[in-house]
């Protein structure tokens, strides 16, 4: 029962931040450029895939962060 509880909870908590979502991207400083068709973020999310959801989410974030570290870390020597 306390597991169920503590699951309905985090499904609230994730509820209200999807919700929040528009207003806390308007809220973001002109600095922060919007992504675009040719931009990393947008080919790693839509061509890289697991096998499962889970999986795939994962699979997208590590390669997004290892291919900006490298990046960083060329463009700065």
């Amino acid at each position: 029962m306390a597991q169920a509880n503590c699951e309905s909870a985090d499904l609230a908590k994730l509820h209200v931040l999807i919700d929040n979502l528009p207003m806390l991207c308007n809220s973001l400083p002109s600095s922060v450029p919007e992504a675009t068709d040719s931009d990393l973020i947008h080919r790693v999310t839509t061509t890289v895939t697991g096998e499962d959801p889970w999986h795939t989410f994962n699979r997208r974030f590590d390669i997004h962060h290892l291919l900006s570290m490298t990046r960083i870390f060329f463009f700065h020597q």
